[in-house]
């Protein structure tokens, strides 16, 4: 049997997204977007399922719904942004990787248009004379249609889109020509199905005896799981995305009257009760069949549907067929589901019956009678992980494709996050610096500002790359850092948070971490605001100290207590810091600022103090200073700020004091506040820490060796969550390398992979022979883009 592709085209008109059928049925056509995989506990999937079961009780009697899943392997082709050296080198690595692309869609299709129908039957084509209960028939099913698609777009797990006229045409003939570049040709049933150069097989449900014993929801992923907890999957799961070749999954859904389902039903048992004694398969058939309709009939919730399901999976190599055939009925097998293969005319009438809002011609007799309540548990629910319009470029879980991953935009306006702050939450070795450094490359090139202070000394050859956009600051032994906390340019800059900030700058060289009393706050605040009023030239730290120094009676003049203000001690212990002091060097040459100020990557590299208690404190109050006082005004500009080994950060009172108030405030400055940590409880348990950890609705949580309670109580996060960080499985030693992670956004999360083409490996390198290779050849040529090129081509 041989047909034409033109002659079997459904549609005899279009319009929008609704059809009317060349036999006389009218369809509406939605493309469907499921939960991405790995991202739905076991609630979620019951929740799922109770929804279906509402958007199905919306439509109305003699409704087809047909679920259709392409499953297509396709190649990466790469992103359209290749600007610079690290988008390239992405491009190159992952062009090519195959992968399995997931597009789905819903039919509903009114059937029973007695008037349709009938023109169709007569003519072949529709004319004039439709009856006016069709009409109204009609109009009730768009409006039906409309209210459930608005109901389950609001579930927050599917998006039903309308199709367009072209969307139509394209996924009609992309299937009715057998996936052949919608090229007309011929279609061939026998001997072998064949479609263009493609060989075909099908297999169906179409009877009871097709299911398994147990139908159920869902099922338990076997490779995630372990002894400690449970990973779920849809029940049809494995043969979905788990089914790595080309294939179609066709289910579709006849929402006849149930009291007619009840009568058929009745009726059969009858019959295999009246020929019982011809028979023990009818008498086994009629008991079992009396049972169900016991159940069924109790049950008030009951739905009596009819079904029908088919794969149909394709190849251009016949002997390729026969093993992708092989795979599928051991996918069935799995699932308990003994499936039909026809070999006769049985494939024609399922083909030509899940070619787009034909359903509604498959002969009832390839149908089987099922509540509907399990029949829901047939269907898909999660594909492939989705790209975002813009973010940063991780890898999915299934074949550690590259996917977009937005946690600054869409996330934040449509209220998923209602702050940018995160967290890096990850033991030592865990891949936090590198995941760090890919997160502020992907910033510093979407044209934010990043600030970056950095106790592990891992972000050299990152700012040698971006040389004209990055200030590296680094702390060196007796070479002044060049930040100038006292610095304003106009009397309108010295705000109250300015004072603030140059107050507790001041105590951290006077109190060094000493409790402050609020007389000594006051009175310093007086002193700062009369400094600024009678200085003339340069504002700085040298000039602050003389003016005190010298004012003999400056105590008196501004009406402050002696015992306020202890000027000897002050004098004293913060000589120190000036000209000839022990660290005169940190305040002199205060000529960053400047400089800062038009960069777009700053990094404060400052591991040689990361152990020094006496100068870390003072570094990094100036740090702050800088922050609020040149980064913040650059208006219009996102921001962002991160504490590298945080937790050495937070032991300074008023660092601590200064990150919890970025934290709150950030938004108000389009910006965020980023941490690292090996765990949660580095952050104190104090309003302060509590408030911090409130404030952040991004978790990066790499793979964990303890602190799991901690994490879930402090955090709030789900079971499902735990359970995604509890199996993350990171895989360094393969020919392709990966990190997994988990991201929360929200209430979302994923487990997303971290694959590095080695041109961004040697670019996140923090140190090991590798790293100074890189900067050797640095040195050599001056070049970091030809430095890690060169290195490159010496290991091929």
């Amino acid at each position: 049997m041989i047909l034409k592709v033109e002659d079997i085209l459904p549609h005899y008109t279009i319009d929008g997204n609704c059809t009317l059928g060349n036999n006389g049925d009218i369809s509406f056509l939605f493309m469907v977007e499921y939960p991405e995989k790995y991202s739905l506990s076991e609630m979620d999937f019951d929740n799922i399922h109770l929804e279906r079961l509402r958007f199905y009780s919306m439509l109305p009697p003699n409704t087809v719904v047909h679920l259709q899943h392409f499953y297509l392997n396709k190649e990466f082709k790469g992103f359209e942004g290749d600007d610079t050296f690290l988008q390239k080198a992405t491009n190159r690595y992952f062009k090519g990787r195959k992968y399995l692309e997931h597009l789905s869609f819903i039919y509903l299709t009114r059937t029973r248009l007695k008037s349709l129908r009938r023109n169709y039957l007569n003519s072949g084509i529709i004319k004039s004379g439709i009856i006016k209960a069709d009409l109204q028939a009609i109009e009730d099913f768009s409006k039906s249609i409309e209210r459930a698609v608005t109901f389950i777009n609001n579930s927050g797990y599917f998006t039903l889109t309308p199709l367009c006229e072209g969307d139509i045409m394209n996924i009609t003939l992309n299937y009715i020509t057998g996936f052949n570049g919608a090229k007309l040709t011929d279609i061939e049933f026998r001997p072998k199905f064949k479609i263009g150069d493609n060989y075909f097989k099908m297999y169906a449900l179409n009877s009871i005896d097709n299911l398994p014993a147990e139908i159920r929801n869902i099922t338990e992923d076997r490779q995630l799981s372990t002894n400690e907890f449970s990973y779920y999957k849809s029940f049809f799961e494995s043969i979905g995305l788990e089914f790595e070749h080309n294939h179609v999954i066709n289910q579709v859904l006849y929402l006849d009257e149930h009291k007619e389902h009840l009568k058929e039903l009745e009726d059969r048992q009858k019959n295999l009760e009246k020929f019982a004694k011809f028979s023990r398969d009818n008498r086994t058939g009629a008991k079992l069949l009396d049972e169900y309709l016991d159940e069924i009939t109790s049950d008030s919730s009951a739905h009596l549907i009819r079904s029908h399901m088919n794969v149909l999976t394709w190849s251009k190599d016949v002997s390729e067929l026969d093993y992708v055939d092989n795979q599928l009925i051991s996918s069935f097998q799995q699932l308990g589901i003994t499936p039909y293969y026809p070999t006769l005319e049985d494939h024609v009438y399922y083909f030509l019956g899940t070619i787009p809002t034909n359903a509604g011609i498959i002969p009832r007799q390839e149908t089987f009678d099922l509540d509907l309540s399990k029949a829901v548990c047939f269907e898909i629910t999660e594909s492939c992980l989705k790209d975002d319009a813009k973010g940063l470029v991780f890898n999915d879980r299934i074949n550690n494709l590259p996917v977009v991953k937005d946690v600054w935009y869409e996330p934040y306006e449509s209220k998923l996050i209602s702050s940018r702050n995160f967290f890096i939450i990850a033991p030592t070795g865990g891949g936090k610096s590198v995941l760090l450094k890919k997160i502020s490359r992907y910033f510093k090139e979407d044209g934010f500002t990043i600030v970056i202070i950095d106790l592990g000394g891992g972000f050299e050859v990152v700012s040698k790359l971006y040389p004209q956009d990055t200030a590296y600051i680094q702390y060196s032994e007796g070479v002044p850092l060049g930040i100038n906390p006292f610095l304003i340019r106009s009397a309108d800059e010295l705000t109250a948070d300015k004072i603030d900030t140059l107050r507790d700058f001041i105590f951290i060289l006077w109190k060094k971490g000493q409790a402050v009393e609020d007389k000594e706050r006051v009175s310093l605040g007086k002193i700062i605001k009369d400094y600024y009023a009678h200085q003339d030239g340069e504002y700085d730290f040298y000039s602050f100290f003389d003016y005190i120094k010298e004012d003999k009676k400056i105590l008196e003049r501004l009406e402050i207590e002696p015992d306020f203000f202890n000027l000897k001690e002050f004098l004293h212990i913060c000589s120190e810091f000036y000209r000839d002091g022990t660290l005169d060097f940190l305040l002199r040459d205060q000529s960053q600022n400047q400089t800062i100020r038009d960069k777009k990557l700053i990094i404060f590299e400052l591991e040689s103090i990361r152990e020094n208690y006496q100068v870390l404190p003072v570094v990094l109050a100036m740090i702050r200073d800088t922050i609020e006082n040149v980064v913040w005004k650059k208006v219009g500009i996102n921001k962002m700020i991160c504490f590298e080994e945080a937790a050495k950060t937070l032991k300074y009172p008023a660092m601590f004091t200064a990150i919890e108030y970025y934290y709150q405030t950030i938004r108000k400055h389009d910006g965020s506040v980023g941490m690292v940590l090996q765990y949660i409880n580095n952050i104190p348990r104090t309003d302060q820490g509590n408030a911090i950890i409130q404030n952040t609705h991004v978790l990066y949580l790499l793979e964990h060796d303890k602190g799991y309670a901690e994490l879930q109580e402090r955090c709030n996060l789900s079971d499902h969550v735990m359970y995604q960080l509890k199996s993350v499985r990171s895989n360094l030693k393969s020919e392709r390398p990966y990190t997994e992670f988990v991201l929360v956004r929200g209430k979302h999360s994923n487990v997303l992979r971290l694959e590095l083409p080695r041109e961004e490996y040697y670019c996140y390198l923090s140190e090991g022979s590798e790293k100074q290779r890189v900067i050797d050849y640095y040195n050599a040529s001056g070049n970091m883009e030809e430095a890690i090129n060169k290195l490159i081509t010496e290991e091929d």
